[in-house]
């Protein structure tokens, strides 16, 4: 097995916002320094991924936990476009106006030919053998689990929060360019 093994680096500059000494050591070594920013949000994403932008951008750009620069926008679209599925198929699973939620279906053996009072043919659903969880359910522990890795890459998880302190934020350009 070849490639990288073991937990992903932690950048230099989220190492510098917890305190840690390893920071200062790997600009030594010459990690790329770049600067904080809030890009505006990319074409491709989606009318779900942009309500979820306004929201996450602005928490790890220049304002916020400054983790933010330009050569992350690719991650920052797939943690807002990751968050808009997560809440539609939430949205799935518990509708606004039902008071239940049905996280298993049930299993049916075979329907069967009957035939009613008034003589036509119909089927009639088999018994119910068992109950299977919804796939939206699977999918939305599946989704979460994800979520909550790109949130931890960010800072934005009580426990990773805990280890960031904001740094003097450096000028930031007022606009910024399109990145298209």
């Amino acid at each position: 097995m070849s490639g990288r093994h073991g937990p992903l680096s932690t950048p230099s500059k989220v190492l510098d916002m917890r305190g840690s000494w390893r920071g200062k050591a790997r600009e030594d070594q010459g990690e790329p320094q770049l600067e904080t920013c809030l890009p505006r949000p990319p074409a491709e994403l989606t009318a779900a991924g942009r309500v979820v932008w306004k929201r996450v951008a602005r928490r790890v750009g220049p304002d916020g936990l400054q983790v933010m620069t330009r050569a992350d926008v690719g991650a920052l679209v797939r943690l807002c476009e990751l968050e808009a599925m997560w809440f539609t198929t939430r949205d799935r699973l518990y509708p606004k106006d039902s008071e239940t939620v049905q996280l298993n279906r049930p299993i049916r053996g075979k329907s069967e030919r009957v035939m009613d009072e008034d003589g036509k043919l119909r089927w009639e659903p088999g018994p119910v053998l068992g109950y299977e969880e919804r796939p939206e359910f699977a999918q939305l522990i599946r989704l979460t689990e994800r979520l909550d890795r790109a949130y931890a890459t960010f800072g934005l998880t009580p426990s990773d929060r805990v280890r960031v302190k904001a740094l003097p934020v450096s000028e930031v350009p007022e606009e910024e360019p399109d990145l298209e």
